[in-house]
C-alpha cells in the first residue's frame, strides 16, 4: 500500500518534470534589464514572436490585446489618442503632449503626430501602467508604452514576410541582420503596406442652394460617387548599425524613416442627424465631398552610447532627433458640403538623456540622469465653409517648447520577497506660442449679430505666453 501510495505520488511529480519551461521574458521598464516578474511595475509584455505571430502593425492592436490599454485612433490612422487605465488626454492635436507616453527605444515622442508608425522588426513591446515620473519624467501620469526594435545580430539572419487579404490588401515586412567589419554589425528592416480600401463614398448634397454667394468666396465642388475609397499606402524602412570601439564600449545607431500617402476612412452615420437626415446605404457607403488624404513623412535617428565602468556601473547617454512634416484634410463627416478643412502640421524636436546605473549585484540600486528636450510645431489650418457660413478662416501658429529634468532612484533588496523602491526627479517645462486666426467673411460676421456681435470683417489676435 505504501510502495502504491509512493509511486501514484511520484508519477504527476515526474509529469511536471518533463513540461517546458516558461521562457523568460526581460524589460527594461526600470531602463535596466530585468525578469519581467522581478519589476515592482503593473506591466505586460509582448515578445517580437508573439508580435509578429498576431500581425501587430500599428500601435492600436498593442490596446485589443492589453487589458487597461486604450488607443482610439484620430483624423483616420493619424493622432492616436491613449489612455491607461482610463488616464489621459482626450484631444489629439499635435501640439498636446499625451498623458500616456510613448518610447521607441527610449525616446521619448513628444506629439500624438508621432504615433502612427507602423509596427514592424520589433523585439518586444512593454506597457507599463501606472505613473512613470521618476525614471520617465513628463506625461507619464498615466504610464507610458515602449517599443523596442530589433538590434544588429552577429550572425547573418533574415526573414520575410507577406500577407494579402481583402480589398486588395498588401503587405510585406522583411529584415536583413549581419556582420559588416570587425566589431561592426548592421541591420535593415522595412514594412509596406497598400490596399484599395473598403469603403464607397456617395458623393455630397448641396446646402448652398438659395444663398447669395459674394463673388470672392468660391463654393466648394460637388464631388460624385468613388468606389474603393480609404485606402492604404505606406512604407516604412529603418537601419540600424552596432559598434565595439573597445571592450567596454558599445555604439549604436538607428535611422528611420516613414512616408503615408493614404486615404483617410470617414465615419459612418448610423443613425439620423440632427438635421434628420437617415442613414443610407450599407455600413461601408459613406458621403462626403473631399477625398481626405494623408501626405506625411515621418523620420528621426538616434545615436546611444554604453560605457560599462569599474564596479559594475554603467554609463548610457542617448541623443535623438525626431520629424514629422505632414499635409492632411480633414473630412466633416456629413452628407453636405458645409466645411473642408486643410491642415498642416511640421514638428521636430531633439532631445538628450544621460544616465549612470550602479551595479545590478548589489544590495541597493541606484540610478541618476538628466535629461533635456526642445521641440518646435509650424502649424496652418485652413476651414472652407463657404457652401454654409459663406466664409473661410486660417489658423497660424508655432509653438515653441523646451524641457529639461534631473532625477534619481534607488532599490534597496531587502530580502528575496521585499523590495523598496524611491526616487525623485526635478522638471523644468517652458511653453511659448505666437499665432493668428484670420477670419475671410466677406460679408463682415460669419453668423447672426447675436452669437458674434464684436466679429470684424478681418479678426486677427497675437498672444505669447
Amino acid at each position: 500500500m505504501l510502495a502504491a501510495a509512493v509511486a501514484a505520488i511520484s508519477t504527476p511529480t515526474a509529469a511536471l518534470a518533463e513540461r517546458p519551461v516558461l521562457m523568460e521574458i526581460v524589460v527594461t521598464a526600470q531602463k535596466r534589464e530585468e525578469a519581467l516578474q522581478d519589476v515592482g511595475i503593473a506591466a505586460t509584455a509582448f515578445t517580437g514572436d508573439e508580435l509578429r505571430a498576431m500581425r501587430f502593425i500599428r500601435p492600436v492592436d498593442v490596446a485589443a490585446q492589453t487589458p487597461a490599454l486604450e488607443i482610439r485612433n484620430t483624423l483616420g490612422n493619424s493622432n492616436p489618442v491613449l489612455t491607461i487605465r482610463g488616464v489621459g488626454s482626450n484631444d489629439p492635436n499635435t501640439n498636446v503632449a499625451p498623458s500616456a507616453a510613448v518610447h521607441v527605444d527610449e525616446v521619448y515622442l513628444g506629439t500624438n503626430g508621432l504615433l502612427s508608425f507602423q509596427m514592424f522588426d520589433l523585439e518586444r513591446v512593454e506597457v507599463l501602467k501606472g505613473p512613470q515620473g521618476t525614471l520617465y519624467g513628463r506625461n507619464t501620469t498615466a504610464g507610458s508604452v515602449n517599443f523596442v526594435t530589433n538590434k544588429p545580430t552577429p550572425e547573418f539572419e533574415a526573414y520575410v514576410d507577406a500577407t494579402y487579404g481583402r480589398f486588395n490588401t498588401r503587405e510585406v515586412t522583411g529584415a536583413i541582420s549581419g556582420p559588416l567589419a570587425d566589431h561592426v554589425q548592421g541591420r535593415f528592416a522595412f514594412m509596406t503596406q497598400h490596399s484599395d480600401g473598403h469603403q464607397t463614398r456617395l458623393g455630397t448634397i448641396g446646402v448652398s442652394e438659395g444663398f447669395t454667394r459674394h463673388p470672392n468666396v468660391p463654393p466648394i465642388e460637388a464631388v460624385g460617387d468613388d468606389n474603393n475609397f480609404a485606402g492604404a499606402d505606406v512604407y516604412s524602412m529603418r537601419g540600424s548599425l552596432a559598434w565595439q570601439p573597445a571592450s567596454q564600449v558599445d555604439v549604436g545607431l538607428t535611422a528611420h524613416y516613414s512616408r503615408d500617402r493614404s486615404e483617410q476612412w470617414i465615419a459612418k452615420m448610423v443613425t439620423p442627424d440632427v438635421l434628420g437626415h437617415e442613414p443610407v446605404g450599407d455600413e461601408d457607403d459613406v458621403f462626403e465631398d473631399i477625398i481626405p488624404a494623408v501626405d506625411s513623412d515621418q523620420y528621426g535617428g538616434r545615436l546611444r552610447v554604453d560605457w560599462d565602468l569599474d564596479g559594475g556601473r554603467s554609463l548610457v547617454a542617448i541623443t535623438a532627433y525626431e520629424r514629422l512634416d505632414r499635409l492632411q484634410q480633414e473630412p466633416d463627416f456629413s452628407p453636405f458640403r458645409i466645411n473642408s478643412t486643410d491642415f498642416s502640421d511640421d514638428w521636430r524636436q531633439l532631445s538628450q538623456e544621460i544616465r549612470l546605473t550602479s551595479s545590478p549585484e548589489e544590495s541597493f540600486i541606484w540610478t541618476a540622469g538628466a535629461f533635456w528636450m526642445t521641440e518646435k510645431l509650424k502649424f496652418f489650418k485652413t476651414g472652407n465653409l463657404a457652401d454654409f457660413l459663406l466664409t473661410k478662416s486660417l489658423v497660424d501658429y508655432v509653438q515653441d517648447g523646451d524641457s529639461w529634468a534631473v532625477f534619481g532612484q534607488g532599490e534597496w533588496i531587502l530580502s528575496d520577497q521585499w523590495k523598496l523602491t524611491a526616487g525623485l526627479r526635478y522638471s523644468d517645462d517652458e511653453r511659448s506660442i505666437d499665432g493668428s486666426t484670420t477670419d475671410l467673411d466677406p460679408w463682415g460676421v460669419s453668423a447672426g449679430p447675436a452669437a458674434f456681435p464684436e466679429l470684424p470683417v478681418i479678426y486677427e489676435r497675437k498672444y505669447s505666453t
